[in-house]
Parts: C-alpha cells; sequence; structure tokens
C-alpha cells in the first residue's frame, strides 16, 4: 500500500526496525534517564496485577520526587505466587540494579 501512494518510498525493514533503531531509541531515553537521576532522590514503586489471561505480572519504577517515574522493569512471575517474600527478593534485585546502573541509592 505504501508503495502504491509514494513509489519513490522505501519504508525501513523489519530488522532494522527491531535492531538498529530500537537500541538508537533505548541509548536515548537511558541518557534521558540517567540525567533525570543526577539530582534526585530514587524511590522504587512496586505494583502488581493480572494479565487478561490471568497471568501475574509485577512491574517496578522508579520515581524521582518530581513528578517523573520510569519503569524499570516488568515481569511476568508465571507460577511464583506474588507473597511478600517474593516481592521483596524482586526489590532487593531493582535496589542492586539501581545501584550498578545509574550508581543511585534508593531511599528506603
Amino acid at each position: 500500500m505504501i508503495k502504491v501512494l509514494r513509489p519513490g518510498y522505501s519504508p525501513p525493514s523489519r530488522s532494522y526496525l527491531s535492531g538498529h533503531l530500537l537500541d538508537e531509541i533505548y541509548q536515548e531515553i537511558e541518557s534521558e534517564l540517567t540525567q533525570s537521576l543526577t539530582d534526585s532522590t530514587i524511590t522504587l514503586l512496586q505494583d502488581g496485577w493480572s494479565s487478561v489471561k490471568n497471568d501475574p505480572i509485577i512491574a517496578i519504577s522508579i520515581f524521582t520526587g518530581i513528578n517523573q517515574s520510569f519503569l524499570l522493569n516488568a515481569m511476568d512471575c508465571g507460577a511464583e505466587k506474588k507473597t511478600a517474600e517474593f516481592c521483596a527478593e524482586i526489590t532487593e534485585k531493582a535496589i542492586v540494579e539501581v545501584k550498578e546502573k545509574y550508581g543511585k541509592e534508593v531511599s528506603t
């Protein structure tokens, strides 16, 4: 359809979009996130819900205290029950990830 509407235009390939372009955008977002975290106190937010297939999902976000939050990760828990111990374990891993990746301490 695109070729019919605009014969001279060649849309990007699937491999370009899923490879190079995706990596480029990821680096831009990581750079913006790192810059936003420089003068901020970090608070982790954890939320859980069930997908439409009833799979348990847990997401962890970083909140900067300046009306900005960034998704750190989201995971399908699979057969794991969302117990307090399981959620605490995920939070501890996220705290380590923030320290290693962004060099920031998480407020407790």
